[in-house]
């Protein structure tokens, strides 16, 4: 399911992000979960995780990954 909302405040965005983020991650409960991110928007995101997102589920494992393809001309 992809939803498309629009925010011209980057806090609000963020924080918004995060409530759908970890309302998703909780309805995983019973299962381990990989949860990454590309770019440098979702550490404002982290930022706005819930503890309680993760502390009733099996092991979440995080990353981000901010590498910068090259320029290819």
């Amino acid at each position: 399911m992809l939803e498309l909302h629009t925010e011209s405040d980057p806090r609000v965005a963020a924080q918004k992000a995060a409530l759908t983020v970890g309302g998703i991650i909780a309805g995983y409960k019973d299962l381990p979960v990989l949860f990454l991110v590309s770019g440098g928007s979702p550490l404002e995101i982290l930022k706005y995780l819930s503890p309680d997102s993760f502390e009733r589920i099996n092991p979440v494992t995080s990353g981000i990954s901010s590498v910068p393809f090259p320029k290819v001309d």
